[in-house]
């Protein structure tokens, strides 16, 4: 009997609930599909708990029986991600949950003191333990009660309180890896990670050398890295992927970004980058990926935050991983026609990503993958 954590996304596509102030600027499906439920399965995988994200874009009752059926047999807990918003003044955590299984107020309550430790804002109202008791008749009594797992409903912060808002953003990473943890402990699930070679005896080739020491510093366990050297022209590969474990590197040939005073000639070299929003250019920097989503003018894709001033705004911008016909590449990367140019990603031949189900290229790069896009080892041309 395998331990299990169900990732219960709040709200759907279609209806996304509230809105958080800045920095998020993100509804709670936004914010908790693409930003939270990505780092709590990196960290699940890093400590070996089985984890799995089920979202309600079929309705609220498929995705419960959904979460069901996958517990079903298991030693599980459900946690499902909201967060609050009313007025300016609104703030504080807490966690909902109904006592038909009296297992979950202990279980709650290790959620929710979590919570608190790493977001140190205030206990909203509840009792002594921080939690409210959903009855029969309460807004969300339907959402804790239709999982036959024990399980929770969090609300850790006020969307449209500006200073709960900077308090999770700054403390993301924390609060996800928390909730895993807590659910960890209370399965009794908390091991160390899986034993992996040490940092300091991992040779990786020269191509991904910037990305693996931005992996080191970010201490990520992920286990694919990626550069791309806009130094090199697009007639020849120049996104360099690496496996770790597997211990190989591939390379593809891709586009860069078509403004500036790269718009003409068209020669395959990468005369100018940018930051600025509109500028249509690649930005160079260190990146981390994000999930893999539909986008309605690209297809399949992976969003790429950056990490660093030079590509801050990459999410502002559109700046995603994936596939276009106007790239060309071959399996032995002889071919060397000229990529078209993007409007500042970076895009290979949509035969490794197609616009409908991705490929094995995006599901090896999403959801926290460490990358830099650079020009010959400088973030300036």
């Amino acid at each position: 009997m395998s331990k299990r954590l169900a990732i219960m996304v709040g709200h759907n596509k279609a209806s996304q609930g509230a809105d958080a102030l800045a920095p998020i600027k993100m509804s709670e499906y936004k914010f908790h599909s693409e930003v939270i439920a990505p780092l709590m399965l990196t960290h699940a995988a890093s400590i070996g708990l089985e984890a799995k994200v089920f979202l309600r874009n079929e309705g609220i009752m498929t995705a419960m029986a959904n979460v069901n059926a996958w517990l079903k047999g298991h030693q599980g807990v459900c946690i499902e991600l909201h967060f609050n918003a009313s007025t300016p003044t609104g703030t504080g955590t807490e966690v909902l949950i109904d006592l038909e299984q009296p297992e979950n107020r202990a279980f709650g309550k290790l959620v929710n003191d979590s919570m608190m430790k790493v977001l140190k804002l205030k206990q909203r109202h509840g009792d002594t333990e921080g939690l409210k008791i959903l009855k029969k008749g309460y807004r969300g009594h339907r959402n804790v009660t239709g999982i036959t797992a024990i399980g929770c409903l969090v609300e850790p912060f006020f969307g449209s309180n500006a200073a709960d808002c900077v308090a999770m953003w700054e403390n993301k990473e924390a609060y996800a890896k928390c909730l895993v943890d807590a659910a960890a402990q209370f399965l009794g699930a908390k091991a160390a990670p899986a034993k992996e070679t040490p940092v300091s005896e991992i040779k990786v080739p020269k191509e991904v050398a910037m990305a693996f020491a931005k992996r080191q510093e970010l201490e990520s366990t992920c286990n694919w890295i990626f550069e791309v050297d806009y130094s090199i022209n697009s007639r020849k590969p120049r996104l360099f992927v690496y496996g770790i474990k597997e211990k190989k590197l591939y390379k593809y040939k891709t586009a860069h970004g078509v403004g500036g005073d790269n718009r003409t000639p068209n020669n395959g070299v990468c005369r100018e980058v940018s930051n600025a929003s509109g500028s249509l250019m690649s930005s160079l920097g260190y990146i981390k990926t994000g999930p893999k989503y539909q986008s309605d003018s690209v297809g399949t894709a992976v969003r790429l935050n950056g990490l660093s001033p030079t590509n801050s705004k990459n999410l502002a911008r559109g700046v995603v991983l994936h596939g276009a016909s106007y790239v060309y590449d071959n399996e032995g990367n002889t071919d060397t026609s000229v990529c078209g140019r993007s409007y500042g990603c970076v895009v290979t031949d949509d035969k490794y990503i197609n616009k409908t189900g991705g490929g094995e290229l995006i599901e090896w790069l999403r959801d926290g993958s460490i990358g830099v896009t650079h020009y010959a080892g400088k973030f300036v041309i």
